[in-house]
């Protein structure tokens, strides 16, 4: 296989996030309130904060999906985020100890993922 048909074998960042959010929204199809609470996370964590928002969002339960879905996508082999040392057992644990860079990064990288959750979220109804 010559070069240049290895590398069109491999997946753009934007794919593997697709993909990753396309199973999620998947997984979470018909719910309604988890669909409203996805489309609304982007505005809250540009106001607030992605720590702050999480945090918030951590402590309802119907919320809770939505932090546990990021996390799993953060610290997926797949997002390749590079947590090192900094990573912690929770994506909340991780934030408030890591970098300000590292936590810039995160921030960057969740408002990507969750643009693609929300296209998948919405095609996918969720009015049950």
């Amino acid at each position: 296989m010559l070069a240049t048909e290895n590398n069109s074998l491999k997946k753009t960042t934007e794919q593997t996030r697709a993909k990753h959010a396309f199973k999620t929204a998947n997984s979470r199809r018909g719910k309604k309130e988890y669909k409203q609470k996805v489309q609304g996370m982007a505005p809250d964590i540009l106001n607030n904060g992605l720590l702050q928002t999480l945090a918030i969002y951590y402590t309802d339960s119907k919320e809770k999906l939505i932090v546990e879905d990021i996390q799993k996508w953060l610290f997926s082999e797949e997002c390749n985020f590079g947590w090192g040392i900094e990573k912690k057992d929770t994506i909340i644990e991780s934030l408030c100890e890591c970098r300000s860079d590292v936590y810039r990064r995160a921030q960057v990288e969740t408002l990507a993922y969750l643009i693609w959750l929300k296209r998948f979220t919405k095609a996918n109804g969720g009015d049950q």
